[in-house]
């Protein structure tokens, strides 16, 4: 139990440590990963909106995804 003990102590000073240097509390932490959330909700909405827009101009064009993509340089493989 005493090695478990010193691991999370070791961890705290580790984490106040980080803390001091970057001059970030918990609640600027916090603050910085709810809006890194947002901004990828944000992306990953707009992603969906382009996917949508490409599929229906490929169908109206006659067109494969493929050839939309390469037509318009997109990277097909966008998801990975």
């Amino acid at each position: 139990m005493d090695k478990k003990k010193k691991q999370i102590q070791d961890l705290r000073l580790e984490y106040q440590a980080l803390s001091n240097e970057l001059q970030m509390n918990e609640k600027d932490a916090s603050h910085m990963l709810q809006q890194r959330i947002r901004l990828l909700h944000e992306y990953n909405d707009l992603k969906d909106t382009a996917t949508i827009l490409i599929g229906m101009y490929a169908q109206k064009t006659g067109k494969t995804l493929q050839e939309v993509y390469e037509q318009f340089n997109i990277n097909s493989n966008m998801d990975q």
